[in-house]
């Protein structure tokens, strides 16, 4: 096994028969806790697996030229390091596609959208949205005098173009997002999100969704942050009262720990 992944301005990374190098550093595959894929791939947007090594949350990104390796990659990694759980997941996001009407019901849900001149872009979302991924805020604007379709999902922003030669599709996860501001004209204003050091500029904008979607974009920024710490915290701390002991007794043999200081670290792991 010996497979190459880089994304535009993301970290390289490889699989080995029993490791991944990231950036320069070694993930033994030993260490691997969790591996999930959050979205495939698409054209102009790139493909996500999340992996948990040592109880740190690792993103693997792979461009949609390399989808037919990371799928490869991705069964590798389940195979090895994955759940059961994790598998049968797994084959349900290869079968699942969501509906053209399930999408457009969700859009009819919110209380100001803009679809103006995007009816393409909107066709195309079903293929791109994931399983439990969801439409929060969708607005449409002018980048570079071609118009866009913004839309803010539970897990990213998504802007589409579609033209004449296929799908141009900018993908930002939620976590990545610096800051969203906004600005109103008489009618229509003006978006930028700032995500590193880039920022995208959407204009022309209906005044009617500018509010809704930038305060939507920051409480679904706070939200998607609060719950990635809250599950890195409950895998770091997911730690066995059996594995505690077993690691206070080494320490007892070793003598880095007094048989008084022992009974004291056993009572509380115990609850006695």
């Amino acid at each position: 096994m010996n497979l190459k992944f880089k994304a535009t301005l993301q970290k390289e990374w490889i699989l080995l028969d029993d490791k991944i190098i990231y950036g320069g550093s070694e993930i033994l595959l030993t260490d691997i806790e969790s591996v999930d894929l959050m979205f495939k791939s698409s054209v102009g947007s790139n493909g996500l697996i999340n992996i948990v090594a040592n109880g740190k949350k690792v993103r693997l990104i792979y461009p949609d030229k390399s989808k037919e390796n990371a799928e490869k990659a991705l069964v590798y990694l389940l195979d090895n390091c994955g759940t059961e759980e994790e598998k049968l997941k797994y084959k349900k996001k290869l079968e699942y596609k969501r509906s053209t009407q399930d999408v457009k019901d969700e859009i009819n849900t919110l209380p100001y959208k803009s679809v103006w001149g995007t009816r393409k872009e909107v066709s195309e979302l079903p293929t791109i949205l994931g399983e439990d991924e969801h439409i929060k805020a969708l607005t449409s604007g002018l980048t570079d005098g071609k118009t866009w379709l913004i839309v803010c999902t539970t897990k990213r922003i998504l802007m589409l173009d579609r033209g004449m030669i296929g799908l141009t599709l900018i993908d930002t996860p939620l976590d990545r997002i610096n800051t969203i501001t906004h600005t109103k004209g008489l009618l229509f204003g003006k978006i930028s999100i700032t995500d590193g050091a880039t920022t995208r500029a959407i204009e022309n904008i209906p005044n009617k969704t500018i509010s809704f979607f930038a305060d939507t974009v920051n409480n679904e920024v706070e939200v998607y942050k609060r719950n990635k710490n809250t599950f890195t915290t409950q895998v770091v701390n997911d730690v066995s009262p059996a594995d505690e002991l077993i690691k206070y007794k080494q320490l007892l043999d070793m003598g880095a720990l007094t048989e008084e200081e022992f009974d004291i670290k056993k009572k509380e792991i115990l609850g006695l």
